[in-house]
């Protein structure tokens, strides 16, 4: 199994951070530097509607780790962002993770899980989004650095628009830190609410979007003045 880490070079805390829980876990973690889309002149203008210019520099910089596993022929890898907890037992729970024959990409980590079918006990098949920890075959690289990633959404919308073998771990075997922790490019969109109205969005129009936006929004504030 091969290990990479996303970490803006900037972040040194975020990465020794990073090195210590992956030293606990007990596994080597390769750092690979997240691409600065505003370093590189990469603004909103540039981007689709629906695009900030950090999701764009989130999906270069899991694309450049698409290629290199393609071209070192790793097997299966699994690719962390600096911003996740790992499970007291990882690497027990990695290598007992029950799988089907074939599949592209398991989410240990995720965000509005879409539920297809259960596959085995210990992940189901179906949509995610959030590409904080995931692991992927060498056989979905090769087919995802095919495509031109200037004509993609961010990283973890893309992915699941596309045709692949997408696949959750039923137990999360990581813990986002928090959405306000991450450092590549945090935007309103990135709260779940929001991506189910981005996709309801790009699939049935914004007008749909927006209403069902609103009613999920009637709904959390009825919730929240309930619990109190």
């Amino acid at each position: 199994m091969k290990y990479y880490c996303v970490n803006m070079e900037k972040d040194v805390e975020r990465r020794r951070l990073m090195e210590r829980r992956f030293e606990d876990a007990g596994i080597q973690v390769e750092f690979v530097p997240a691409f600065n889309a505003k370093q590189h002149g990469v603004t909103k203008d540039y981007m689709k509607r629906s695009v900030h210019p950090g999701d764009f520099g989130c999906l270069v910089s899991h694309f450049s780790i698409w290629k290199d596993i393609v071209k070192q022929g790793h097997e299966r890898a699994i690719i962390f962002e600096d911003d996740v907890r790992l499970h007291n037992q990882f690497v027990n729970r990695i290598e007992n993770l029950k799988l089907p024959d074939e599949w592209d990409v398991v989410y240990l980590e995720h965000i509005s899980p879409v539920l297809d079918y259960r596959v085995t006990e210990d992940v189901n098949e179906g949509k995610c989004l959030g590409t904080m920890c995931y692991m992927i075959s060498l056989e979905c690289a090769k087919k995802l650095v095919m495509f031109n990633p200037v004509d993609w959404a961010g990283s973890d919308v893309q992915l699941s628009m596309m045709p692949i073998r997408s696949l959750w771990s039923r137990e999360r075997l990581a813990y986002h830190d928090g959405l306000l922790n991450t450092t590549i490019a945090l935007d309103i969109s990135r709260i779940p609410i929001f991506h189910n109205a981005v996709w309801i969005e790009r699939v049935f129009g914004e007008f749909i979007a927006i209403a069902v936006l609103v009613a999920l929004v009637k709904i959390l504030v009825r919730s929240q003045s309930r619990a109190r």
